[in-house]
């Protein structure tokens, strides 16, 4: 219900047992479900989409960096300016509402200025660190 509506209202099952929309009136969205995996597919959708999604999940690699957390602690009021930065331009850039010509050479200059290049040093030291620490 969460997902496609109330069956009958906003979708009926076909003969293949997949979902089929006969209502806009309510949408939901598939990648915020905890277990898609249990979901009808949907007319369109291949009939063995989930199972296509298990196999390809066998596949992926597990990142080298698992395990790793960052100690941000002395960096605080570094991100903190980060943040205030990243707050003031970030919206309008994504959006498009300013030339991002003008903006962004701004944006990235007051990053700077905020110390954004001292906190990615410390930062990549640390998974170094960590990374020559956990080397089997």
């Amino acid at each position: 219900m969460i997902n496609y509506g109330i069956e009958g209202t906003h979708y009926k099952l076909d003969t293949n047992n997949q979902v089929e929309k006969i209502s806009n009136a309510y949408a939901g969205v598939q990648y915020t479900q905890g277990n898609w995996f249990i979901l009808n597919t949907v007319v369109g959708d291949p009939k063995d989409k989930w199972d296509k999604f298990r196999e390809f999940n066998k596949t992926a690699v597990k990142s080298e960096m698992l395990g790793f957390t960052a100690d941000t602690s002395k960096l605080t009021s570094k991100i903190a300016a980060i943040t205030q930065v990243w707050t003031k331009y970030y919206p309008c850039l994504m959006t498009g509402s300013v030339d991002p010509d003008e903006q962004l050479p701004k944006f990235l200059s007051e990053l700077k200025g905020a110390g954004i290049d001292e906190v990615q040093a410390d930062l990549q030291k640390q998974l170094a660190d960590w990374k020559a620490s956990t080397k089997k």
